[in-house]
């Protein structure tokens, strides 16, 4: 005997859209519940007494090593799994979308942390149809399902979790939204901590964001300064955020927030913000893929022969980096074309290289300045008579033994 539970998150908005759309929302697991060989029959019967006794309300848990037996649990103790129904056949997502929301009526928070799931049976050898069972689960990293007291319709379904949590992205599970993780492994943001909002407003109906706003705001700046103490939030590299409660949510009995701390450049980050001696966490380097050099820029603006710009330039080498990357730049009058490299931020910074100044005469090389205009040649003096001598730097000298001229 064993068991394929197949988990997805609850519709988030109306269930029509959740239906719609189960497929690409869901996330898939196996999980074996295979009795030992030497158990025979005994084990199998076991399973498949569990299944058919099972009925809505029900809670169940196994361990998480094969084999891995299911077996009915108090609902106030640990568990994995609380029944919302039992279905003949395989079951199906849909079935237990319409179950969970039925079975959790007022008290169903579509943005809540629990999500549907399917414990269905298979090779079963007695006889009688094969039963399945919806239910409601507790996703958590690598694919796994944490354990939960009480059952779900009796407590605060929000997403919070206890200080010093660091939540990311499940890359080997593959379920959606954020878990649990191991701190020391990449992550998205660390938990500085719940508020609960149910102190602020007792009764009518669910407050609006903005009044939620001038509640969480203070409340998170004053829980993040003790969180990251003696460190300051300004001083470090982190950013703080919160999320209001939907009016939906809220009617389900969902009224606490979570405040977190993720790196102000979107990304990743690896170990925890609160370090001994308050080190902020180091965001993960983003691997550069490397890209062709690209053609020379387009400028908007010719460039006159005269100026000692370039009109392009080779594209610098890129260094891994967290922080967004220039885009290459078509509207500069000079040319610096720059290369871009990815980055996780969808806001991209441009830069612009400025024009170069014109250049000056002295300072062009290529084209040197034109000499003065030659100023007009004197008339010739007449030459001396042929019995003078004439020698520059002293006066005439008239030679007595030369004939006079005629």
């Amino acid at each position: 005997m064993s068991v394929l539970s197949v988990k997805f998150w609850a519709p988030r908005r109306a269930l029509l859209a959740a239906l719609l759309c189960a497929q690409l929302i869901a996330g898939v697991v196996t999980v074996a519940a295979v009795g030992p060989a030497a158990g025979g029959a005994t084990e199998a019967d076991h399973t498949d007494a569990v299944f058919r006794s099972a009925h809505a309300g029900s809670c169940l848990t196994w361990q998480p090593e094969p084999p891995q037996r299911p077996a009915f649990v108090q609902c106030s103790s640990p568990h994995l799994f609380e029944v919302v129904n039992a279905v003949q056949g395989d079951g199906d997502q849909e079935s237990c979308a319409v179950s969970g929301r039925r079975y959790l009526g007022p008290r169903y928070d579509p943005n809540g942390r629990f999500a549907y799931g399917l414990l269905r049976s298979v090779g079963a050898e007695s006889s009688g149809p094969r039963i399945s069972l919806c239910g409601l689960q507790l996703p958590g990293p690598n694919g796994q399902q944490l354990p939960f007291r009480g059952q779900v319709a009796e407590q605060d379904q929000s997403r919070v979790w206890p200080p010093g949590t660091c939540l990311g992205a499940d890359m080997k599970g593959g379920q959606t939204g954020l878990v649990p993780i191991d701190c020391a492994e990449p992550h998205s943001v660390e938990v500085v901590g719940p508020i609960d909002l149910s102190e602020h407003f007792h009764d009518g109906p669910p407050p609006s964001d903005a009044e939620q706003e001038e509640v969480l705001r203070p409340a998170c700046v004053t829980m993040a300064a003790a969180y990251l103490a003696p460190k300051t939030l300004a001083a470090s590299a982190l950013t703080l955020s919160h999320r209001p409660i939907g009016p939906a949510s809220w009617s389900a009995g969902s009224h606490q927030v979570l405040c977190t701390l993720a790196p102000r450049t979107p990304g990743p980050m690896t170990g925890s913000v609160k370090a001994p001696g308050g080190a902020t966490a180091v965001p993960a380097p983003v691997a550069v893929h490397p890209v062709a050099p690209l053609p020379p820029a387009t400028t908007a603006t010719t460039v006159a022969s005269t100026s000692n710009a370039p009109t392009t330039a080779a594209a610098p080498a890129v260094a891994p980096s967290t922080a967004a990357a220039p885009a290459p730049s078509s509207s500069s009058s000079s040319s610096a074309a720059t290369q871009t490299a990815e980055a996780p931020s969808p806001a991209v910074t441009e830069t612009t290289v400025p024009p170069a100044p014109p250049a000056s005469p002295v300072d062009n090389p290529a084209h040197p300045p034109l000499a003065p205009p030659a100023e007009p040649a004197a008339p010739a003096e007449p030459a001396p008579p042929s019995h003078v001598l004439e020698i520059p730097g002293l006066a005439p000298i008239t030679l007595p033994w030369a004939p006079p001229p005629l």
